[in-house]
């Protein structure tokens, strides 16, 4: 197996995260500035060069609700991310 294929488990083997802790150990939610707080404390992580956006909750999310996400999110924090370094202790000023 590769560093990008994951094991195969049967759905009845998979116990679903309380939310609470999803949200916690899992997502980035929350205001843009909130967001990109949690990108820029996630970026200072060693090993951490990607990390992947679902704005759509995999499908829990109907599509206007995800759009309006996705924008919000391109419009506000991915300008800002983009300035981060992963040397800095605070994430990049907002202009």
């Amino acid at each position: 197996m590769t560093q990008w294929e994951l094991p195969e488990y049967p759905a009845s083997e998979i116990t679903p995260r309380p939310r609470d802790q999803f949200l916690r150990d899992q997502a980035i939610a929350g205001t843009p500035e909130q967001c990109i707080e949690q990108i820029a404390a996630l970026a200072r992580e060693p090993g951490t060069g990607h990390f992947c956006c679902v704005f759509n909750g995999n499908g829990v999310l109907d599509a206007e609700t995800a759009l309006r996400g996705t924008t919000l999110f391109a419009r506000e924090v991915l300008p800002v991310c983009a300035r981060v370094s992963r040397t800095e202790s605070e994430p990049a000023e907002r202009t």
